[in-house]
């Protein structure tokens, strides 16, 4: 069964996120202090959950490519392998050596012969530079075959209430605005992306469990 460390990284944060929102309940009479620890556990909960996705997936993959060959590999993690070895071998392109290693690269994972041992194959998952909110987060999931968990009603509820938490944290950034937001909101935040993580890290298993 996988262990996935991103998951114990959140927990972590979480502690961080904890401390901010104790701050605010101890200062609910001065609203500058109040408002300011509120919308600091928003930033770094928007941000740690967006680490998290990453850093998750990376694993995710690293384990698929484990117990797998470059011929039962999964469709949608050998189309991202295969266009990130295109992408980067047009980046070096006029660079001879670099640019044999990324052909051989290429011819492995597509040639006749079964590889076993493709762990070593780049895995990129990362967000578009800048971007955030739903359609980022499922634009990242579908890449690795994650697109029958986009559909469950529990995410299609999750994104609901994403939508307002990814809305308040454009607020405060890029309009350097100060919500009426209380510690209980962002409990609740946090709550709900808890609960998507849960689901999203057994669902993760499953598929694991099936190679």
């Amino acid at each position: 069964m996988a262990v996935f460390s991103a998951v114990e990284d959140f927990k972590e944060a979480v502690e961080e996120i904890n401390l901010l929102l104790n701050y605010a309940k101890r200062n609910t009479r001065n609203m500058k202090r109040y408002s300011t620890f509120n919308k600091t556990a928003i930033i770094l909960l928007c941000t740690k959950f967006e680490s998290f996705l990453e850093n998750f997936l990376e694993e995710y993959c690293y384990e698929h490519l484990k117990c797998s060959t470059n011929k039962n590999l999964n469709t949608h993690l050998y189309e991202h392998i295969l266009i990130a070895l295109i992408d980067e071998l047009n980046t070096h392109k006029t660079r001879p050596e670099k640019r044999n290693e990324l052909i051989e690269k290429v011819v492995s994972l597509c040639g006749v012969a079964e590889l076993s041992e493709i762990e070593t194959f780049k895995i990129k998952p990362k967000f578009s530079y800048g971007k955030h909110g739903q359609s980022e987060i499922e634009k990242l999931l579908k890449q690795f075959g994650f697109r029958d968990f986009l559909v469950k009603e529990d995410t299609l509820g999750f994104f609901r209430n994403f939508n307002s938490l990814n809305f308040v944290r454009n607020n405060i950034i890029h309009e350097d605005a100060t919500p009426s937001l209380t510690h209980q909101d962002v409990q609740k935040y946090l709550s709900e992306i808890n609960d998507f993580i849960d689901d999203l890290t057994t669902d993760a298993k499953l598929e694991l469990d099936k190679i």
